[in-house]
């Protein structure tokens, strides 16, 4: 479950209530979803112990990744798409948006696909103990048809469109919220799930070692399973919210380190150990679009688990749609308001869009999750990250400077309003007075509404009482202007402050640059970090070696990008032309 967004009029330290648990819970719930349904699949095509080092290694780089981002994140923002406008300008930041739509786009597209096909799991179970004749339905083996001379997967997406369509009409969403809270108790039933049928071929199938001798341990075809991989750890964009409401914030990174690794043993019991289970029960691996299509459609067992996994699917998913398409409003109309017809006309386009999507034949879940986690992945996890912590350098590393020097010059970080390279007095004050723009916005906004509370009390003053109440009223309100006075006046001294102290800086810098004999201009840099980025600096040799081991990282992420779009358009390439020649 994504979380709402927080009210920026919100005083932070309010907001700090959660216990270590709840955040760790929380965060926990957000990241492992509709993967755990797939990733056995995926460790039986690509190997188990290929598998296992694929996601060790994802999840580590996605690990730091976040890591990076708690690190820049100052008190007073709210989202990491704050930090980004702070530190890299308001390119990045609108990249980072687009990015954030784009993948949970992605993700009520999953859903979306996921709720088909298991509800026709459910329906298929009813049909199987009725005995009813497959001239009235298509049956399990053949799912995938796309007919509609009997109950199939088309008719099923026409049934989930209409339930879709009425969770997003909904305009009170609290008691999904609510549901949708419980759903590391749909986690805990997966992984009891995948552990009882592990065991119970193990304990039960007297053929289970040759069974699983031929399973495959390694492949060089880790395409799919990176991406997927990728949009399994991918909780960045949730991080910022639940770590601002932890009671304790000397803990965040404790508490996100500690989500990464209940994460990663999750992902690993049920890939591993899911992939031998499957595999010792002869599971056709090619056809199947989940692992529930392994197992008997009249396994009591699995309806269970597809019903636990249906009611979180569905609860979620029109959190996730609205917080999605309320994004995508913002960025199409900024603050305009919209009417309930575009909206209503959106959500009808939307999931017309994804019951198309349901019903291409070579395109499965798992293309999806890893076509998602491919490209959004690269820019928040690879791309942004590494662009900050360039942006927040100020260290002696020629090296270090000479690259980010030339990702200046290209454009790569620096802001178009804000400016990175701080030469004038207005443009430090500018970036210096930067974090105090919420508070005084607060100020006066609080003004603003004690001053409607005065005006409104004058209207329905008694006629009797109102001359007194009107003095004292008028006596509070002389009171908040003195005090508001009192307050520029010393943001006014300390603004001549802060100019002297940036000369003095200035002033520091270039003979600290001068005796080591190194490039004036980096002085600039050095400034702008030093009021636009948190103080965290790192050893010199650990910085460098990190942000070159980072940037192969981020080449590969690139072609792992590439990989995806040419497996997908082929998919449906693929799709186009079996059905031209049906």
């Amino acid at each position: 479950m994504v979380q709402a967004e927080i009210d920026k009029n919100t005083d932070p330290k309010s907001l700090q209530v959660n216990s270590s648990y709840n955040t760790i819970t929380s965060l926990l719930n957000q990241m492992v979803g509709g993967t755990m349904l797939v990733l056995p699949l995926l460790f039986n095509q690509n190997g188990i112990i290929g598998g296992f080092f694929n996601m060790m290694i994802t999840g580590i780089i996605e690990w730091r990744a976040n890591l990076i981002y708690i690190d820049h994140f100052k008190e007073k923002e709210f989202d990491y798409q704050d930090t980004i406008l702070r530190i890299l300008g308001p390119k990045y930041e609108k990249l980072f948006k687009w990015v954030k739509w784009l993948y949970l786009f992605f993700i009520i597209m999953i859903y979306f696909y996921m709720i088909v096909l298991q509800l026709y799991d459910v329906f298929l179970f009813f049909f199987e103990i009725s005995h009813l004749s497959t001239d009235y339905f298509v049956p399990p083996t053949d799912k995938n048809q796309f007919v509609f001379d009997r109950f199939s997967i088309p008719y099923m997406t026409l049934i989930s469109f209409a339930i879709c369509f009425g969770l997003v009409s909904l305009k009170n969403l609290s008691f999904l919220i609510v549901i949708a809270g419980y759903g590391v108790w749909t986690i805990i039933s997966f992984v009891v799930f995948i552990l009882i049928v592990f065991f119970d071929q193990l304990f039960s199938n007297k053929n289970f070692a040759h069974d699983v001798s031929d399973i495959t341990l390694f492949s060089w075809d880790i395409g799919k399973l990176a991406g997927t991989g990728a949009m399994a750890f991918a909780v960045h964009i949730n991080t910022a919210s639940g770590v601002k409401c932890n009671k304790n914030q000397n803990n965040n990174k404790r508490d996100v380190s500690i989500v990464y690794l209940c994460g990663f043993l999750i992902y690993e019991i049920i890939g591993v150990l899911g992939a031998l289970g499957i595999k010792s029960m002869g599971c056709d691996i090619e056809s199947a679009n989940t692992i529930t299509d392994c197992f008997s459609s009249t396994n009591v067992a699995t309806l269970l688990v597809i019903i636990i996994y249906v009611s979180h699917l569905i609860s979620a998913f029109p959190i996730y749609y609205k917080l999605s398409r309320d994004g995508l409003l913002v960025l199409l109309f900024g603050e305009k308001e919209v009417s309930q017809k575009t909206k209503q006309m959106i959500d009808i386009g939307t999931l017309t869009l994804f019951a198309i999507i349901a019903n291409i034949p070579k395109l499965s879940p798992d293309d999806i999750m890893s076509l998602n986690g491919s490209v959004c992945c690269f820019f928040y996890v690879y791309l942004i990250p590494l662009m900050m912590d360039f942006q927040c350098y100020h260290g002696g590393n020629k090296l270090m400077m000479k690259i980010k020097r030339s990702l200046s010059t290209a454009g790569f970080i620096h802001g178009d309003n804000r400016p990175r390279f701080l030469s004038t007095k207005e443009q430090q004050l500018k970036l210096q007075h930067y974090n105090e723009e919420f508070e005084r916005e607060r100020f006066l906004s609080q003004a603003q509404d004690k001053q409607k509370v005065l005006e409104n009390a004058k209207l329905n003053l008694d006629s009797e009482n109102q001359q007194s109440l009107i003095s004292n009223d008028e006596k509070r309100q002389r009171e908040l202007d003195e005090e508001r006075q009192q307050i520029e006046k010393l943001k006014e001294e300390a603004k001549n402050k802060n100019i002297d102290e940036i000369q003095q800086t200035e002033e520091q810098i270039k003979e600290e640059r001068e005796r080591r004999g190194e490039d004036k201009d980096d002085e600039h840099f050095e400034i702008g970090r030093k009021y636009s980025c948190n103080n965290h600096d790192e050893d010199e040799s650990n910085k460098t070696a990190k942000v070159i081991i980072y940037s192969i990282i981020g080449l590969i992420g690139l072609a792992i990008l590439l990989y995806e779009i040419v497996i997908v358009t082929e998919q449906l390439i693929k799709s186009f032309y079996k059905k031209q020649n049906e």
